[in-house]
């Protein structure tokens, strides 16, 4: 099974990387049921950036937990990238 894939038992909790390129981040409100989320707001993060990453089959494909982009019961800090896509990171603080 391929690190990258969500299903591995490596993201079952948030990993620090670096972006090795800018990304787009949707924060998402949470609610019940979940087919009612709705964006509330988004924001740019430059290369160079630091924060902790999951990958998630369930809800969004990568989400952020560090720091302002917290994803908890209320929000979810969402990055706009595909499943495969993982050149856009790096694993750890460089």
């Amino acid at each position: 099974m391929s690190l990258y894939n969500p299903a591995n038992p490596f993201w079952n909790h948030a990993h620090w990387v670096t972006l090795q390129q800018n990304v787009t981040v949707t924060k998402i409100r949470n609610t019940d049921p979940m087919s009612n989320r709705y964006r509330v707001a988004t924001y740019s993060l430059k290369k160079g950036h630091h924060l902790k990453l999951f990958h998630s089959a369930v809800n969004v494909s990568w989400g952020l937990d560090s720091g302002k982009f917290n994803t908890n019961r209320t929000y979810t800090y969402a990055v706009n990238k595909n499943d495969n896509s993982h050149t856009w990171f790096k694993f750890g603080i460089h």
